[in-house]
């Protein structure tokens, strides 16, 4: 109980009410059925063994009961607060709570209202809360709401839904005063208000992040994003420091973030590990430099680009047609094995998929080609899917970085998964300690390693294109087919898969 006097609030039921027993477990109040609140409404409907609708009438009384004591409303809006954040609460039951305080027209409740919708907002996973808390900031005029709607708005829709149906939108939309939405999203991410950070999670750059997530979805060929950065007056720390680097990126890389994880990447790359990153951005603005001006990158190439420019320089004059030609010549006499259902996903082959290849994207394949054949690499892969084998509760990967001492060669180094990122054998979830650490890796890889003969399986599952969709990195996908022996496929965050052909291990 809280803090204050339940005699008080509890000791009478209210007047003129006329309850008649109807069964063991109903009461009828008045004309209407109600279910029987056996005890303490406010314990009840914090219950978990009670049945939802008793909870949902509990919900009811308790307000009813406190009346205009206002030690009383506190307590018991309170405890609503606690039932709306509990995910092992039934779903109406949380939405009578909602509804009660959001109906309430005491002020200090309707207050409570307002902060519960911004603290749950980001993280509520029930689309019918998701839109009543929309709804209601959208017509009690709550701007102050739009970071934690923006937040919301930053997941994927849901099957069979598109952004423009989503209540998070139509929230924004009125609450930005004649902007657009894609201006008040933008608003967001140039002023992020500043939060705490909790859980160890910096919760100021995860709203900038979702602010760009969202603008990205919003504006997919990137020219609003382009305009609103490069006309951006001053914004605060955070959004002075985000609309540099992307800045930075365009004149430097001539790329733009396509993602909120991307963001993130850009973002560590300009301020974090210092002198190392510093370095590789001077490199590779250099090699960028010397890349065709008709050509358009992304953030994935850079490396790629500095790679090229340190060791083979030549490649970086070179037209997108000789490129291909270049994989033409490799992968034509190469055995391909086909994912058993890639043909409702995907193709796997480079022919028919040439047009959706961009400059960078060939010279990456070519790289990556190169990197995978280095004498000692497949073998060091062959024990890394060995790890994979042996672990049923999760998929493994790493990326590809730099040796020691090197600018030129690559190793493949895995992350084991942590116990956050085990989703099941056939789920690869990258460590939060690889992404941050691994700002200059060439790709990332994964393995499809739950059995040793696993050719059906050959090619990426839809969890690995969204993956790679997200966080826009390359990836090389290594499937054993026997002992010894993998295909691997590149897969790109275009949702392009080609096949590069089978890798042999030698044997030790």
């Amino acid at each position: 109980m809280r803090n204050w006097d339940k005699r008080k609030l509890w000791g009478t039921a209210a007047k003129g009410a006329t309850w008649g027993v109807l069964s063991a477990g109903v009461l009828l109040v008045g004309c209407s059925f109600e279910p029987r609140v056996p005890d303490d409404p406010m314990k009840v409907m914090g219950d978990e063994l009670q049945p939802a609708l008793v909870r949902q009438a509990a919900v009811k009384q308790a307000r009813e009961l406190a009346g205009n004591d206002p030690v009383a409303i506190s307590a018991v809006a309170e405890s609503m607060e606690d039932v709306i954040n509990s995910s092992k609460t039934p779903p109406e039951v949380r939405r009578a709570a909602l509804t009660s305080l959001l109906e309430d027209a005491n002020p200090a409740v309707q207050a409570r209202a307002r902060e519960v919708l911004k603290k749950r907002l980001p993280t509520e996973d029930t689309p019918r809360l998701v839109a009543m808390m929309c709804s209601a900031a959208a017509d009690k005029g709550w701007s102050d709401c739009i970071p934690a709607i923006v937040q919301s708005y930053a997941r994927d829709n849901a099957p069979g839904t598109t952004d423009e149906e989503r209540p998070e939108r139509s929230a924004i939309q009125k609450l930005a005063q004649g902007q657009g939405v894609a201006q008040a999203v933008f608003a967001v991410f140039l002023n992020p208000p500043k939060q705490e950070a909790r859980y160890g999670v910096k919760w100021t750059g995860r709203l900038q992040r979702d602010a760009w997530q969202v603008l990205c979805r919003l504006d997919a060929s990137g020219e609003q994003r382009s305009a609103f950065v490069m006309g951006a007056q001053q914004g605060n720390a955070d959004g002075t420091a985000a609309v540099e680097a992307i800045r930075a990126c365009r004149a430097d890389l001539r790329a733009m973030p396509n993602s909120g994880d991307e963001l993130a990447w850009l973002l560590s790359l300009r301020n974090e590990h210092g002198k190392e990153n510093a370095a590789w951005w001077g490199e590779t603005a250099a090699g960028v430099a010397r890349v065709p001006q008709a050509v358009v990158l992304e953030l994935r190439h850079a490396e790629t680009v500095r790679w090229a420019a340190a060791n083979h320089p030549e490649l970086l004059g070179t037209s997108q047609g000789e490129l291909l030609a270049m994989l033409r010549d490799r992968l034509n006499s190469r055995h391909a094995v086909e994912h058993a259902g890639a043909k409702k996903l995907y193709r796997e082959s480079l022919y028919g998929q040439e047009e959706r290849l961009s400059w960078g994207d060939c010279l990456s394949i070519l790289v990556l080609d190169d990197v995978l054949r280095q004498p000692g690499v497949p073998s060091i892969l062959w024990q890394q899917a060995l790890l994979d084998l042996n672990d049923t509760r999760a998929g493994w990967g790493g990326a590809w970085v730099t040796k020691r001492g090197s600018r030129s060669g690559y190793v493949p180094v895995v992350y084991p998964p942590r116990p956050a990122q085990r989703r099941g054998d056939l789920e690869y979830a990258p460590t939060d300690d690889m992404i941050s650490q691994c700002d200059l890796a060439l790709a990332f890889y994964s393995f499809h390693a739950w059995k040793t003969r696993n050719q059906d399986a050959a090619g990426p599952e839809p969890s690995d294109l969204a993956r790679v969709a997200r966080l826009r990195r390359n990836e090389l996908l290594l499937t054993p087919l026997s002992e010894r022996r993998f295909n691997v496929d590149v897969v790109l965050p275009t949702g392009v898969v080609i096949d590069i052909g089978i890798l042999e291990v030698p044997k030790e």
